[in-house]
């Protein structure tokens, strides 16, 4: 978070700061070390979203236990699904436990993976060495950590997501100094040409294309840890 800010403070500026003005934020990044870590800043993200989840899943259960439509249903299938609800009934906590607990995991190993594929794009369209990696990573936290707060919702998520691209677009050539249009090679188009990629190779291995999905995420470790002795050197990079 900045100085001078409490910690939800921090947040709301940084926050604020990528959404109207991203260009600044991502240039001044370096010079801005009490920034939330991408890690924290996602993390946020997800228990907020982990904990709607939660209580999305706890309406949803005891609506169907209070006001199960039952008219229309075959006489079988409405005698099962108050039984079905029955034997789980005990698991729901667990289950809303899960989803909290998960939700920010996904999202930070997701940050991971694409950042992952967009920097495979910024290495082939914009020359920039694989030491980079961790800028990617956190123009993706940034973006998409203020934008996961909407992104859920139907018709205002699509509009929030197509905004968060183009947030995107600026932060990657902003931080890697590469132009506008090999930064949306680089954010859009690449990661989509190695989506496609891993969907064939899914396709052809069958049991081989779970563990094509992790490469992503392997890449993205490699680089993030191999990132360090450039972090050392520059230690005011808020990726670190």
């Amino acid at each position: 978070m900045n100085e001078g800010y409490s910690m939800i403070g921090g947040y709301l500026h940084t926050l604020r700061q990528v959404l109207l003005s991203p260009k600044s934020f991502f240039a001044n990044i370096a010079e801005q070390p009490r920034n939330p870590g991408p890690f924290a800043y996602m993390a946020v993200v997800g228990v907020v979203i982990g904990i709607v989840g939660a209580f999305g899943l706890l309406f949803l259960y005891q609506s169907m236990k209070t006001e199960l439509p039952v008219e229309g249903l075959e006489e079988q299938l409405a005698d099962v699904i108050p039984d079905a609800l029955n034997l789980i009934e005990g698991y729901i906590p667990m289950f809303a436990l899960g989803i909290i607990i998960l939700a920010p995991i996904s999202l930070i190993l997701s940050s991971i993976a694409t950042s992952a594929l967009v920097h495979f794009g910024v290495i082939k369209f914009g020359s920039t060495g694989e030491g980079e990696y961790r800028k990617s990573h956190t123009v993706y936290a940034y973006v998409w950590g203020s934008i996961g707060w909407i992104s859920w919702i139907p018709i205002l998520g699509l509009l929030a997501t197509l905004y968060g691209l183009v947030l995107y677009v600026i932060g990657t050539s902003t931080v890697h100094g590469i132009s506008i249009w090999k930064s949306i090679l680089s954010v859009i188009i690449m990661p989509l040409l190695l989506f496609i990629a891993f969907v064939i190779v899914a396709g052809v291995t069958a049991g081989l294309g779970g563990i094509a999905g992790l490469l992503p995420i392997i890449l993205g470790i490699k680089w993030y840890i191999a990132d360090a002795p450039m972090v050392q050197a520059n230690q005011g990079y808020p990726g670190q």
